[in-house]
């Protein structure tokens, strides 16, 4: 049986377990460590029967005698550094650590763990919490072939995962998790759209939610892709075809320059954070 070391419990440690106990099998055992306690009970409820799992405080409640298989950590950047001191004592050669920790590389984490420890840098994002995040990640060379099978494993439970460099692992910030928000912006001004042309602000607000899953399952589940689905309903001399000549350029140029824009933001940030 695997042990894996939940550190930090707010909204993406507690995603993590969520996700780990509906999905995992009972060949693993979760030990969630969350300081406050606040998200125990939420947590003891959601448990399939399948998997164990077993709550603490802090470092010093646990067994003194556990090996981990896993430490996920999900804490503030601020507080990463001591954090790792206090669980030091739980890693062997067999051991991987997995980070969400924003702005921290795999090099920091290299440096304040014992070395060869294998070291695995991701980052989630706001869907999670529904097993819809889409995660990016890396690993060092450390990561075996077994852990590695294992870390997809574990997130996958959270949604998409998909291996790729560090580089892209940090750009992702930009695109993915701050992209979910401006995806929610532009159609939020599509509902603003439609409420100044005289819709009810809740009808338009569900008839812009309603165009979402329709392009979530035509795209997804149907296989069309996104520029075949807004192709669908475009035809010549029409409205949507007015629309897009009128949007198409300007908007892709907007999107560029804040794409661009949360990309500086992002690496300004981890240049703070390692300070």
């Amino acid at each position: 049986m695997s042990n894996i070391i939940i550190i930090g419990c707010g909204n993406m440690g507690s995603a993590f377990a969520k996700g780990f106990q509906k999905n995992l099998s009972g060949q693993h055992h979760l030990h969630i460590i969350d300081h406050e306690g606040k998200h125990f009970d939420t947590l003891k409820k959601n448990r399939s029967g399948f998997i164990e799992a077993s709550f603490y405080h802090n470092a010093q409640t646990l067994p003194k005698k556990l090996k981990a298989d896993a430490l996920i950590f999900c804490v503030k950047p601020q507080v990463i550094e001591e954090t790792l001191q206090e669980y030091t004592s739980f890693i062997t050669p067999n051991t991987f650590a997995l980070s969400i920790v924003a702005g921290k590389t795999v090099a920091f984490f290299e440096q304040h763990l014992p070395k060869k420890t294998a070291v695995i840098r991701s980052m989630p994002t706001l869907g999670a919490s529904l097993g819809l995040s889409t995660t990016f990640y890396c690993e060092n060379q450390f990561v075996t072939q077994k852990q590695s099978a294992l870390v997809k494993q574990l997130l996958q439970s959270i949604g998409m995962a998909e291996r790729v460099s560090e580089e892209l692992v940090e750009k992702s910030v930009a695109h993915f998790a701050s992209g979910l928000g401006i995806s929610a912006l532009f159609e939020n001004m599509m509902l603003e759209a439609a409420v100044k042309n005289g819709f009810p602000r809740d009808i338009a607000e569900k008839a812009v939610c309603q165009n979402l899953q329709a392009i979530t399952v035509l795209n997804g589940e149907q296989n069309h892709g996104l520029l075949a689905i807004a192709d669908m309903v475009t035809s010549k001399g029409g409205t949507t075809q007015a629309a897009r000549e009128v949007m198409t350029k300007k908007l892709q140029e907007l999107v560029y320059q804040g794409m661009e824009a949360a990309l500086k933001r992002s690496a300004e940030l981890a240049k703070k954070k390692e300070r």
